[in-house]
């Protein structure tokens, strides 16, 4: 159901609860942040009010984003973010995830919530919302049509399969860690136009490319 209908009857036996729930495209946030707001912030508020009713709960699972840290090429060298790095949000997504993060804090401090707080890389896997970026390049290459390409396709994102990362936050979950925040990273640093001509190579097809203004 709607995040934000959920009910205590909902969660009245759960010992642990993991908010996957979010809305997470940042281009469908540029265009409008309402859903945003509603899913990733007032939805998240939602929980936490049926949550601190509950007796059995072990632990809040907050699942946020390195998003939260903001564009890293604007630092001037500094190419890698730690749990304690300022939240420099860039966007209504971004933005609305760190707010999140901090209604999580704050419900542990009044009303002794347990959490643990997860900033994920960027992921990739099986049955992937067609919007994100590796379906689309995978289905414009497929079919022939151009890629839409940001800038000169140069930025560098992290990459992690969507089980590895399933993995990390079971391990935290089930942990002793509690009222923490954890980066989750591979360590594989790939630029977009690196990732659209390694799909170009597997489809064995030629990639046409289309250069598009950089989101704002």
């Amino acid at each position: 159901k709607d995040i934000n209908d959920v009910t205590y009857a909902d969660i009245v036996d759960a010992a642990y609860i993991v908010n996957f729930a979010a809305e997470s495209h940042v281009d469908n946030s540029i265009k409008d942040g309402k859903p945003f707001i509603r899913s990733n912030i007032e939805g998240t508020f939602n929980l936490l009010e049926q949550a601190r009713k509950s007796s059995v709960l072990k632990k809040f699972v907050q699942i946020s984003t390195d998003e939260v840290y903001g564009d890293m090429e604007e630092l001037r060298g500094r190419q890698y973010s730690d749990e304690s790095f300022p939240l420099r949000p860039s966007s209504y997504y971004s933005a609305s995830k760190a707010s999140a993060e901090l209604l999580v804090k704050a419900s542990a401090r009044t009303f002794g919530i347990p959490y643990i707080i997860t900033r994920s890389c960027n992921n990739f896997g099986p049955n992937q919302d067609s919007e994100k970026f590796i379906p689309t390049i995978f289905k414009s290459i497929a079919e022939g049509e151009e890629v839409p390409i940001y800038g000169n396709g140069l930025q560098s994102r992290e990459w992690m399969h969507v089980d590895d990362n399933a993995q990390v936050i079971l391990e935290l979950m089930l942990s002793k860690a509690k009222n923490e925040t954890y980066n989750i990273g591979s360590g594989f640093h790939y630029k977009n136009i690196e990732i659209v001509n390694y799909i170009g190579e597997i489809l064995g097809k030629e990639v046409l490319r289309k250069e598009v203004d950089d989101r704002l």
